[in-house]
């Protein structure tokens, strides 16, 4: 009997695996990032303005896509928040502060680039937001600051405290530093567990290495050397691998080929194109500056402190001054930036509205959207009042980690003295909305024919699925029959 019940379940298994059809490349990815928004605090210094209220507003009338078709797609999304702040100046003095609001980084599904002729919207995403004084718009700058520092947690005084308005300066990382490029060109090899390995014996004890490629992979050798390796299986196409050593280029040159990807030493080396194209001095400057972007809107200044912030960062992580190993340029944490004066004894009201992008979660039999905002660091305002939370979605909310929250006709909303503490501990808001089954992860094709087929093709997979099944339920019937 159970060799008959195993044989359906392997007839079934193996149709399924033949018949079934990924939408696209995308569909294969079962979480996307998004990201974590920020109440207001101040720059620098401590303040005497009191928060007498604030009122969060999370406008949710539509769920993101994890796949976008085109740049206007993906900035017709509507979703956002709006932190609208009552503050009170009690004291008999007039108050000049630089207040921060940060709002994330671009997501993982975010589209703000034309893939086709590679022009750049990314200031446009922002054209419908921005930061209002009693109503009215006032002047803000968007400050960028990097993302990573060895911890997945969002600390507030790391970002605060290399948000400056002047390139900063650095004993080793200076900007006339020499730094090294190398590159190579290898060519597909599909033979199984293939990698293309860079090896370097002689790194002088104050050079470090970094790759900018997050494909690639690297570490220490046995031997007490460096290796860089990246698997590529595409056949027939070649591609540039490189990496750069910062201070004394190597004294030997560095050594390459393809291996067998083993899980320890030694490598077994094996058969694969490649071909060594050389090595290119530049400057940390100009290294820095290799992957900036004019038309992102991000200033020069906020550019090469984030990336020497990132280069520091990875390389703390490598538990040796060898190495800074693999960083990534780009991708930083949003920031507006504006001035408030309060006269003696005055209020104003500040509204603060940026989009909101939630992590996109697919695990699950039904997608979940997790969406973060950040309260804690608004404990350190002279002391807070009241605060409601207002979500305007028709889906259904999940997982709210603050109790309170009431059903209305349009969302959700909670109300409450203070912010929400556990143990004595400022705790940060998360929820979650749960998909109806009416967004699809992936935009519909914009061309109608396209779309037609699309669904066609899910309409016939499903129909053999069905069938599959149905045929699976009677080889077992005949199985009971002469067994």
């Amino acid at each position: 009997m159970k060799n008959k019940k195993l044989i359906s379940l392997c007839c079934v298994m193996v149709l399924l695996f033949v018949f079934s059809v990924p939408a696209s490349a995308n569909s294969a990815a079962p979480y996307w990032e998004g990201t974590a928004a920020n109440g207001v605090v101040v720059k620098e210094g401590d303040i005497p303005i009191e928060v007498e209220s604030e009122l969060l507003t999370f406008d949710i009338p539509t769920l993101p896509y994890a796949s976008y078709q085109d740049v206007e797609s993906f900035l017709k999304y509507d979703s956002k928040v709006s932190a609208e702040y009552t503050f009170f100046n009690p004291t008999d003095m007039t108050v000049k502060a630089t207040l921060l609001f940060p709002f994330g980084e671009q997501p993982d599904y975010s589209k703000l680039v034309d893939s086709k002729t590679g022009e750049s919207f990314v200031a446009k995403e922002l054209e419908r937001y921005g930061v209002y004084v009693n109503g009215e718009k006032i002047e803000a700058k968007i400050r960028y600051t990097n993302t990573y520092y060895g911890s997945s947690e969002f600390n507030l005084d790391e970002h605060i405290a290399a948000m400056k308005d002047d390139f900063v300066t650095d004993d080793y990382y200076r900007k006339d530093l020499t730094v090294t490029k190398y590159s190579y060109e290898i060519k597909g090899n599909t033979q199984k567990n293939a990698r293309f390995y860079i090896f370097i014996d002689s790194l002088g004890s104050e050079s470090r290495v970094a790759i900018n490629d997050p494909w690639c992979s690297a570490g220490f050798t046995a031997s007490g050397g460096y290796q860089i390796s990246k698997s590529f299986d595409e056949r027939n196409k070649k591609l540039t691998v490189s990496f750069y050593v910062l201070g004394e280029p190597p004294a030997e040159a560095p050594s390459a080929g393809w291996y067998k990807r083993n899980h320890s030493e030694p490598f077994e080396k094996i058969d694969g194109e490649y071909s060594y194209l050389g090595s290119e001095a530049v400057t940390f400057n100009d290294f820095i500056f290799s992957g900036y972007d004019k038309q992102s809107g991000i200033s020069e200044v906020d550019w090469y402190n984030a990336c020497l912030s990132r280069i520091k960062a990875c390389e703390d992580t490598e538990g040796s001054l060898t190495s800074i190993g693999n960083i990534t340029f780009g991708s930083f944490m949003r920031w507006y930036e504006y001035e408030l004066t309060f006269a003696p004894g005055e209020k104003i009201k500040n509204t603060v509205t940026a989009p909101i992008y939630p992590d996109i979660d697919a695990f699950n039999h039904v997608d979940e959207y997790r969406y973060t905002y950040l309260l804690s660091p608004a404990s350190d305002w002279a002391k807070f009042g009241t605060l409601d939370i207002v979500v305007n979605t028709p889906y259904e909310m999940s997982n709210a980690n603050i109790q309170g929250f009431e059903k209305t006709d349009s969302g959700y909303k909670l109300s409450r003295e203070g912010l929400p503490k556990e143990a004595e501990e400022y705790v940060d808001l998360h929820f979650t909305l749960l998909s109806d089954g009416n967004t699809p992860l992936e935009q519909p094709h914009t061309n109608a024919f396209v779309r037609f087929l699309q669904n066609a093709v899910k309409t016939v997979v499903s129909a053999f699925l069905y069938v599959l099944l149905l045929i699976a339920s009677i080889v077992d019937k005949i199985f009971d029959a002469f067994l």
